[in-house]
């Protein structure tokens, strides 16, 4: 079994403390829903696909705010309803049920992304960088149309590496 660290510890202290903040938030949130539309079993008791449709309408209202204005500036509104949606789900999971997430499946995953990512594990995203300055270099001089268009395919792959490998690092904190 993978030796997967804590929430603080992989958060880090200061930011461990951010993760009580957000459930206050969803839980003032469910409050405050609660009694905007009911929380009765007979008042604001929806469906799964009921719910993944509001969440979708708020999603797609946070998009065309931020369509609108650039960030930093839309994400407060953002967030605001990000908070809106993450209470919707969790309404939803308490009238619809809630499934667990098996830690065993933490194991698959972790196999399963180790694969995919393995050949970009090999590099370092400096290397890579390096790599893509190199044929940018390389692109900028006079040469011929087959000798561009083999360097033009290498710089997409070091830049798709480049774009694994940080979105590997964003998942998991590094």
């Amino acid at each position: 079994m993978r030796n997967v660290p804590e929430l603080p510890e992989l958060m880090g202290e200061k930011k461990a403390g951010a993760i009580e903040k957000v459930f206050e938030a969803i839980r003032k949130e469910r409050e405050y829903q609660n009694r905007l539309w009911g929380g009765t079993q007979e008042e604001g008791i929806h469906s799964v696909t009921e719910y993944l449709v509001f969440i979708q309408d708020y999603v797609q209202e946070a998009l065309h705010i931020c369509s609108r204005k650039a960030a930093p500036y839309c994400d407060q509104d953002a967030l605001h309803i990000m908070r809106k949606v993450a209470a919707m789900a969790v309404a939803c999971m308490e009238q619809n049920g809630i499934e667990q997430r098996d830690m065993g499946d933490l194991d698959k995953s972790c196999e399963l992304h180790s694969v995919k990512c393995e050949e970009v594990d090999d590099k370092s995203i400096e290397e890579l960088k390096d790599e893509e300055q190199e044929i940018c270099e390389a692109l900028a001089q006079p040469i011929e149309q087959e000798v561009r268009k083999t360097l033009l395919q290498e710089l997409k792959a070091v830049q798709q590496q480049l774009r694994d490998l940080r979105n590997k690092g964003a998942r998991y904190g590094y």
